[in-house]
């Protein structure tokens, strides 16, 4: 009694499906269909609409990016602040 291996048998059947998924296509909008041009029309405007949406939160990235980056002299500022508040604290419990 031969038996097919059961990779064998996977294999082509998902050749077989993949075949199959492969030749279904969109068909798209039917030129007789009475509304194509309004179809179009929305869905042009969901598509100007999501990459609007796309670029407005590609500049909110930038500007984050932007405002969390310092400069030289913004880093020099905080570590001068920085050592002032600790000195502070430092002579503050400081008895003598």
């Amino acid at each position: 009694m031969s038996h097919t291996p059961a990779i064998v048998c996977s294999e082509s059947w998902f050749s077989f499906w993949w075949c199959c998924l492969e030749l279904k296509k969109d068909p798209g909008i039917p030129n007789l269909f009475p509304f194509k041009e309004q179809l179009l029309q929305q869905f042009q405007a969901r598509k100007e609409r999501v990459e609007g949406e796309k670029e407005r939160q590609r500049l909110l990235r930038q500007q984050e990016h932007a405002r969390r980056r310092r400069s030289l002299q913004g880093l020099q500022n905080d570590a001068q602040k920085r050592t002032k508040e600790f000195e502070k604290k430092v002579w503050s419990g400081h008895k003598t």
